[in-house]
């Protein structure tokens, strides 16, 4: 996909610094916490959340549309309703794919510089706890959700 490697070559170590991490108390370096590390997360974050609340306002758009539908007596002007709802859907649409395409590519880009899937944050509370189990529960969820 030539897309991909143009984006590669934009987010690489050539223009974001990758080796600006400490080591934790363990010894062990995250290179995710580099600048480009931040810059690849904070790029997952952005579009994996733009996805599903587009795709929440693209089901809300629709419902609209049914609700035109039902409502469609024949004539001309519920007609055109129905069309610009229509027009409007096919908008939202080619906006979905573009902000699926950014998505992917940042998830895939993660994937090959850090050897695991981005997940998103999960809230937490001080009361709290967050086990392994619900971290892949949300993952599977999220999964599903965002596509």
């Amino acid at each position: 996909m030539k897309q991909f490697t143009t984006f590669k070559k934009l987010f690489n170590d050539t223009n974001f610094v990758a080796d600006n991490v400490n080591a934790n108390a363990d010894g062990i370096v995250d290179n995710k916490y580099s600048a480009l590390g931040k810059v690849i997360t904070t790029g997952c974050w952005a579009y994996n959340n733009a996805v599903k609340q587009h795709n929440s306002y693209l089901s809300d758009q629709v419902q609209q549309l049914q609700k035109l539908r039902d409502g469609f007596n024949g004539s001309d002007v519920s007609n055109n309703a129905i069309e610009r709802k229509l027009d409007y859907i096919v908008n939202l649409e080619v906006t979905e794919e573009a902000l699926q395409t950014m998505a992917t590519m940042f998830n895939d880009l993660h994937l090959e510089l850090y050897a695991e899937e981005y997940r998103l944050p999960v809230k937490t509370s001080i009361n709290k706890k967050v086990t392994k189990a619900v971290e892949d529960a949300d993952a599977k969820i999220a999964k599903y959700i965002i596509k």
